[in-house]
């Protein structure tokens, strides 16, 4: 069964805030362990590509200023991309949680950016799974960050 149009940009919008909306803020803490953040950070830039290189991510919109909105949503998960790889980089470097917190929370504005941008667009369904193992990563990065502040 089809949905109606006026469902579906609601549903494909679920999917793109689930990759954004921070899902770990009540679950425990994480001890620091350099190289499981290491290994994390390398799955979060290959899950990040994996769903940037999904030609659905870049699905007509329905108004022109939804168009707007998921382009700077894509372009700001291609920096969130991005910053990823340098938090990774100075991870293997050797750079301790609080020495890798400042890249931590570049990365955290630009996730606040994309949730910003993604209220106003939406995602086919297809892209479901890419999106949410991202988050999933997010997140679980986040759980070692936490207290960090």
């Amino acid at each position: 069964m089809r949905l109606p149009f006026t469902i579906t940009p609601f549903a494909g919008l679920l999917l793109l805030i689930s990759l954004l909306t921070a899902g770990s803020a009540s679950a425990e803490p994480l001890a620091w362990n350099q190289q499981q953040v290491a290994k994390t950070t390398a799955d979060l830039v290959h899950a990040l590509d994996a769903l940037l290189a999904d030609p659905e991510l870049q699905s007509q919109q329905a108004t022109a200023m939804q168009q707007r909105e998921h382009t700077a949503a894509v372009s700001s998960a291609r920096h969130l991309r991005e910053c990823v790889q340098t938090l990774r980089r100075k991870v293997n470097a050797g750079y301790d949680r609080e020495e890798s917190f400042p890249f931590w929370e570049q990365c955290t504005e630009l996730r606040s950016d994309i949730q910003a941008y993604a209220r106003h667009s939406w995602l086919p369904e297809a892209t479901d799974k890419r999106a949410n193992r991202a988050g999933d990563l997010i997140d679980t990065l986040g759980r070692y960050y936490q207290g960090a502040e």
